[in-house]
């Protein structure tokens, strides 16, 4: 039987703070190419792009301990990221309700939802609440090793490795 799902608004600041390792987490595992576990670490070390008094109007949602599901923006609210685990889709509609809620950005842009093309119970949760779709997209720069097999030395040339770097995955 499954725990009683609650959601909280992020309570952690500028930086490495408990609520940023368990979204870092849950990012990791989820894998969402359009906000992943590398997009919130560059947002949350980049002042002065953050809008650091916003923070705490990111929503996440846990069952038990654990995040299943996230509403985040990167740097500046009005362009929202809504992340759920899989098994946790129902909670699309909820999402978009705090985002529309808790998330719109007090200087009058536009609140959008950034939704990837292949997640289309999201898409259908944002056209029942009254959002439309565009053709505006937004390039996510991502290089899957499992596609194009490199060796290390393909990616690394002589100077780097003996500087000590290296790719770990």
């Amino acid at each position: 039987m499954r725990k009683a799902i609650e959601f909280r608004n992020f309570s952690g600041g500028y930086g490495v703070s408990e609520d940023y390792r368990k979204l870092h987490d849950f990012l990791t595992i989820c894998q969402e190419k359009n906000f992943s576990y590398a997009r919130l670490d560059w947002m949350i070390t980049h002042r002065p792009y953050l809008e650091e008094g916003n923070l705490c109007r990111i929503g996440i949602w846990e069952e038990g301990q654990a995040v299943v599901a996230t509403a985040l923006f990167d740097t500046a609210l009005s362009d929202i990221f809504l992340i759920a685990a899989r098994g946790y889709e129902t909670l699309y509609e909820e999402m978009i309700g705090c985002a529309c809620g808790h998330m719109a950005n007090d200087g009058g842009k536009p609140l959008r939802l950034f939704i990837n093309d292949e997640n289309l119970g999201l898409q259908k949760a944002a056209c029942k609440m009254g959002f439309s779709k565009t053709n505006q997209k937004e390039p996510v720069a991502a290089f899957d090793l499992r596609r194009c097999p490199l060796e290390e030395s393909d990616l690394l040339d002589q100077t780097h490795r003996e500087a000590g770097y290296q790719i770990v995955s």
